[in-house]
């Protein structure tokens, strides 16, 4: 009986471990797609997309958005459609401090938010993402070498945060964004010197 409880136990042990192997293989796989995706992107309108396609399928969302800090405003790109065209709209700036991520990049960590906090703010963009059913919202910012640059948005139509291993995901992919962002941004300043002369 003894012996029979001892195999048992290595059976369950055996298949939680294949499933963390599993699951292991495929955060890899997903950061190596991303990594794909931003290398090959130079320029802030390709890499948009690219971002979007690769959070897509590795992170369960409803939401998500780019904001990139210009001064005192976010600029917010939607990366979800239609639901973060119809939260961000046409009003592509949002003032720093009226967005859930603007608390993200002042307080220099990553945020999460339910529905009674996204109320709290109490701000005509976070009243746009309470009306259109965002209930759990998660902004981590894209730390570059020169401070915060923005940050990456991923909200749920669900009273649910990100488990810890999406919660790594995005902020790995947060990472290698703000490197690829960076990269970016000097090759337009490169082109534009270009054209000076």
């Amino acid at each position: 009986m003894e012996r029979v409880a001892e195999l048992l136990a290595l059976a369950v042990e055996n298949a939680l471990t294949r499933q963390a192997l599993k699951e292991e293989k495929e955060r890899l796989r997903a950061l190596l797609e991303v990594n794909s995706a931003l290398v090959t992107h130079l320029d802030l309108e390709a890499l948009i997309p690219a971002v979007a396609e690769s959070i897509r399928g590795v992170i369960k969302h409803d939401y998500a958005s780019l904001a990139l800090r210009e001064g005192e405003a976010l600029h917010m790109y939607p990366l979800v459609f239609p639901l973060g065209q119809q939260i961000i709209g046409s009003e592509a700036a949002v003032p720093l401090r009226e967005a859930p991520a603007g608390r993200a990049i002042l307080d220099r960590e990553t945020k999460f938010f339910n529905r009674a906090q996204l109320a709290a703010i109490n701000s005509p963009f976070a009243g746009r993402m309470l009306h259109a059913g965002v209930q759990s919202l998660c902004c981590v910012p894209l730390q570059g070498g020169k401070g915060i640059l923005g940050t990456l948005n991923v909200g749920s139509t669900k009273q649910k945060s990100l488990d810890p291993n999406e919660l790594g995901l995005l902020t790995q992919i947060a990472s290698q964004f703000a490197i690829s962002l960076e990269h970016a941004r000097a090759y337009r300043e490169i082109t534009e010197l270009k054209k000076l002369f």
